[in-house]
């Protein structure tokens, strides 16, 4: 049970790192602005608020995930409303680094229905790393498909990032992420990849990444939709 309760512990300090980096960088943005707007005070405070209220509802998943029973109802989300929740999340963290983050799933898909468990945790990992090491102004991309064939979610996070050695790869495949530093010097402690190693595991899933140094990365997870 200490085990469970500091796992629990570590998970949620590192999974509100980046979402709080964020709403604090939006905050001191907003401080310096020497001429903000009515317009442009309102659009930050949104956003602060939105980002925050998301925040305390990822502290109630990771929670209840540790305490989910099998006989427990699972609970579903749709790829509209897991987009609408990532971005409340992570858009500030994108914002302070002037970093487009797109959603982009088809029209058909934006009400299809998965299973939640972890889902925020494991996107949200990938995305906050993915904003943490690209450069300024360049994209980060989130793609979401449905594999009806096969019931399978197909989630895919696209950066322009420095990208990773064929070594590194296999550390990360193999839960043995090293910590490194981002491309504006943000702290990484390495532990973002291993949770979603393990989550990705838990889910009966595959984690696979495709990544050329200098050139960026792509993290694909296939998750299926049975527990």
């Amino acid at each position: 049970m200490v085990t469970d309760a500091l796992h629990t512990q570590k998970k949620l300090a590192h999974d509100f790192r980046g979402p709080v980096n964020g709403i604090l960088g939006i905050t001191n943005l907003a401080s310096y602005e020497e001429e903000l707007t009515v317009d442009e005070a309102k659009t930050y405070l949104n956003m602060i608020g939105q980002s925050s209220t998301a925040l305390l509802g990822l502290a109630s998943e990771i929670l209840k995930s540790g305490n989910r029973n099998n006989d427990d109802e699972i609970s579903l989300i749709s790829f509209e409303e897991l987009g609408d929740r990532l971005k409340d999340l992570y858009l500030p963290q994108a914002v302070i680094k002037d970093i487009s983050l797109d959603v982009n799933f088809s029209l058909e898909d934006s009400t299809t229905m998965v299973v939640r468990d972890n889902l925020l945790q494991i996107a949200g990992n990938l995305i906050s790393n993915a904003i943490k090491f690209s450069p300024r102004s360049e994209r980060v991309i989130l793609e979401l498909k449905f594999n009806e064939d096969s019931n399978i979610l197909i989630l895919k996070v696209i950066d322009s990032g420095n990208g990773f050695s064929i070594e590194k790869i296999q550390n990360i495949i193999d839960g043995k992420a090293i910590p490194s530093a981002g491309s504006n010097g943000e702290i990484g402690y390495g532990l973002g990849l291993k949770v979603v190693r393990h989550l990705v595991d838990e889910r009966h899933g595959n984690l696979k990444i495709y990544s050329v140094p200098g050139r960026g990365s792509e993290f694909v997870v296939e998750l299926p939709q049975i527990l």
